[in-house]
C-alpha cells in the first residue's frame, strides 16, 4: 500500500499542476507523501528550493542538478523505466480520478514530442518544458 501512495503521490507532483498543493486539495497523507519524494529527489540531486521554484514559474534554467531531480521524480514512480520507456498503463493507474480525462493525454503527448532526445535526464526536462508550453495554467513543480 506504502507504495503505491508513494507512487501516486510521485506520478501527481509530476503532472505538473498550477494549484498549491493543499491539504485540503488532496489530504494530509497525499501531502506528507509528495514532501518525502520530494525530499528524497532533493537530496539525492544536491538542487536546491530555488531551482524547483524557477521552474514552478516556467523559467527552465539549463541545471543537471534540477534535471536530475525531476528524472529522479518520474524513475522513482516507475512512470518512467531507467532505459526511457514510458508506462502508460502505471500512469493511467495512479492518475487521480478527476485528472484522468486530461493529464495522461497531455504527458504521453508531450512524451512523444521529445521521442528524438537520448539523454534520458535531458529528455524528461523537455517533456517538463512541453506540459509548462503545453498547458502553464495546469503547470505545477513540486
Amino acid at each position: 500500500m506504502y507504495k503505491t501512495l508513494v507512487y501516486t503521490v510521485l506520478l501527481i507532483s509530476l503532472m505538473e499542476f498550477s494549484l498549491t498543493w493543499k491539504t485540503d486539495d488532496f489530504g494530509k497523507e497525499f501531502v506528507e507523501l509528495m514532501t518525502i519524494l520530494h525530499n528524497t529527489c532533493i537530496n539525492r540531486t544536491g538542487t536546491d528550493d530555488a531551482a524547483i521554484e524557477s521552474i514552478k514559474h516556467g523559467q527552465f534554467i539549463e541545471d543537471d542538478k534540477i534535471k536530475k531531480y525531476i528524472t529522479c521524480l518520474w524513475q522513482e514512480s516507475t512512470v518512467v523505466e531507467s532505459d526511457g520507456t514510458m508506462n502508460m498503463d502505471i500512469l493511467m493507474n495512479l492518475c487521480p480520478p478527476k485528472l484522468k480525462d486530461t493529464v495522461p493525454k497531455l504527458i504521453s503527448d508531450c512524451w512523444k514530442e521529445v521521442n528524438g532526445v537520448t539523454d534520458l535526464a535531458e529528455k524528461i526536462y523537455e517533456m517538463e518544458k512541453c506540459l509548462y508550453r503545453t498547458s502553464p495554467e495546469t503547470f505545477i513543480m513540486f
